[in-house]
């Protein structure tokens, strides 16, 4: 989608939200992929944007369960969250590290295990912490991310893509 601007046209990503793709790796859910959306908070700005991502995790076919693994048909674990993040900019580097924090949805769905016993839908919600940097270049940021999830997911991720303003 593009907006007609008085100098030609203008994308619509640059002017306050940023669209792109990351990649994660989780302690427990092994590695995920997915979009990621920012918003820059506009006139309220001041450092603060609102950071959405959704996450397809792969984990392996297999259920801890009283000090066991066992193997299962499958494993389905996804992920959603919404963070409210603070830049930190720093003055003529095009390095912005950033704090911050939000709600973590996670639902898991296990299929086929031994006698059904562990098969389940299970969706919970916490809270993120964390802290991330990202490089600004021309027209697209790399980043990196560490994020703890309380609840929720409950686990350690490690995140990093790319997004286009």
């Amino acid at each position: 989608m593009v907006v007609a601007g008085g100098m030609g046209v203008t994308p619509l990503i640059g002017q306050g939200l940023s669209l792109g793709v990351q990649g994660s790796v989780a302690d427990d859910a092994h590695f995920g992929l997915g979009p990621r959306a920012i918003i820059d908070l506009g006139p309220f700005d001041a450092g603060f944007r609102l950071v959405g991502s959704f996450e397809l995790f792969f984990p392996d076919n297999e259920v801890a369960r009283n000090g066991m693994t066992i193997p299962v048909d499958d494993v389905d674990y996804r992920e959603a969250n919404v963070n409210l993040v603070y830049t930190l900019g720093l003055p003529v580097v095009p390095l912005t590290p950033y704090i911050g924090g939000g709600l973590n949805f996670a639902h898991l769905s296990v299929r086929g295990s031994p006698g059904g016993t562990l098969d389940r839908d299970n969706t919970d919600t916490g809270v993120n912490v964390l802290a991330g940097i990202e490089l600004e270049l021309l027209g697209f940021a790399p980043f990196f991310e560490l994020r703890y999830e309380l609840g929720g997911g409950d686990q350690w991720v490690a995140t990093g893509g790319i997004t286009f303003r």
